[in-house]
């Protein structure tokens, strides 16, 4: 093999690796996204659960306890 043969084998290899990896951070940053949404629904569920508790807590709003 020739060295300008060897030189673009060499950054063929490179390619197909940073391609790989590439990939991987894609799909991980897919994931990452669908775990920030996750946590902020989360986040948005207690804030609720928070203004609601405050505001019983006033004595202003009168919880119904369904039976």
């Amino acid at each position: 093999m020739s060295p300008p043969t060897a030189i673009r084998s060499k950054e063929a290899e490179t390619l197909l690796a940073l391609q790989a990896t590439n990939k991987r951070l894609q799909q991980e940053n897919i994931q990452l996204n669908a775990d920030v949404a996750w946590l902020a629904s989360i986040v948005q569920t207690l804030n609720d659960e928070i203004a609601r508790l405050r505001a019983v807590g006033t004595g202003k709003v009168v919880e119904l306890v369904r039976q």
